[in-house]
């Protein structure tokens, strides 16, 4: 598993990415300790929303060596996640 964390406008945002057969990933999208949407990817990039306090579109980039990219869009910016492991 993948994690990348962020925390905009005191938001503790968490990615988590996890390898399943072959080239499947499952992504969530943590806010504040509670699951605001997972999905399931294949080899691209998938956007996954939350309407939290604030909404909240971040961007997983994933390929073949697993997660390469995690971006909060944020209106016109792009915020990079750090990754922790």
């Amino acid at each position: 598993m993948k994690q990348f964390t962020l925390n905009p406008h005191g938001l503790n945002l968490v990615v988590e990415v996890d390898q399943g057969a072959l080239f499947w990933y499952r992504v969530r999208l943590i806010i504040d300790n509670d699951v605001a949407d997972e999905r399931n990817l294949f080899w691209g990039t998938t956007r996954l929303r939350a309407n939290h306090a604030q909404p909240v579109t971040v961007d997983v980039t994933a390929g073949f060596f697993g997660a390469r990219r995690v971006v909060l869009r944020d209106g016109t910016q792009s915020v990079a996640f750090t990754k922790d492991r």
